[in-house]
């Protein structure tokens, strides 16, 4: 997925997208369905971050996510 992303860096895509991407990344830790997947899949990425008008907060994953939105 990260790979894939890569193209948003693109003038016309990056100003929405470097808001979006670092919230949806975490997320695969999870498959099409919900199901939790890091188990089968060790090699997933799921760092991420809050991204805003200030410093970006990151995150491990999206349990972490969750948590710096409720708290933010």
């Amino acid at each position: 997925m990260r790979a894939r992303l890569e193209a948003h860096v693109a003038p016309d895509c990056a100003e929405c997208h470097r808001f979006m991407d670092p919230l949806g990344l975490p997320f695969e830790m999870f498959d099409h369905v919900g199901r939790y997947q890091l188990g089968a899949r060790p090699e997933l990425d799921v760092t991420g971050a809050m991204v805003g008008d200030g410093e970006p907060v990151p995150v491990a994953d999206a349990v972490a996510l969750m948590q710096a939105l409720a708290g933010s």
